[in-house]
């Protein structure tokens, strides 16, 4: 019985000090987004089409999580890179039950809400009508520079994965466009060993 409780000791040594070091994920989503595009010589266009996007993230004990995201439509006319943080309100590394006589370990899985932000970089290409109707359009191609705001949801299945949702609503600028871009995306999450 004593040795059992030894080595329950030590297992749960061991799960924390893994625990604290922070886990690397990674998440892909699908879901769908509606995009406006506008310019000081061009009409507004609005585009709803399917969203692709993948972060790799790496979460810290404290519930703050570090992510590179990576997102596109279906079409590959609007395509970004972002850097970014959220904050979970949950935590977003599982937790760890205390030891129980039998020596088996517990984790808790539970909802992980947050919220976050990210610098993101936008690559358009689309096809935009001028605004004097001179020409019936221009492709134009442009790099937009702005933030995108994000709050969502973990929900952990199991040890290495989790179901997430998210919504995202980002902005972009650059000399020649406008971005307001926003959407729901709906994906899963993998712990990376």
């Amino acid at each position: 019985m004593k040795l059992l409780f030894v080595l329950a000791i030590l297992t749960s040594l061991n799960l924390w000090a893994a625990e604290e070091k922070g886990m690397t994920s990674f998440s892909f989503r699908a879901g769908a987004a509606k995009y406006t595009l506008s310019g000081s010589v061009y009409k507004s266009k609005e585009v709803t089409a399917p969203s692709l996007n993948m972060d790799l993230s790496y979460g810290f004990p404290n519930n703050w999580r570090l992510f590179l995201n990576v997102q596109s439509d279906s079409q590959g006319q609007l395509m970004g890179v972002g850097i970014g943080g959220a904050y979970h309100f949950g935590r977003y590394i599982p937790q760890i039950e205390h030891v129980s006589e039998s020596a088996t370990i517990n984790r808790i899985y539970k909802w992980s809400p947050y919220v976050g932000a990210e610098l993101s970089v936008f690559r358009s290409q689309v096809s935009l009508n001028r605004s004097d109707s001179s020409v019936n359009s221009d492709v134009v191609l442009a790099a937009l520079y702005g933030a995108t705001l994000h709050a969502g949801a973990y929900y952990s299945m199991g040890r290495s994965w989790s179901l997430n949702a998210d919504v995202f609503s980002a902005f972009g600028n650059s000399a020649q466009l406008s971005l307001a871009n926003y959407g729901l995306t709906l994906g899963f999450l993998i712990f990376l060993p």
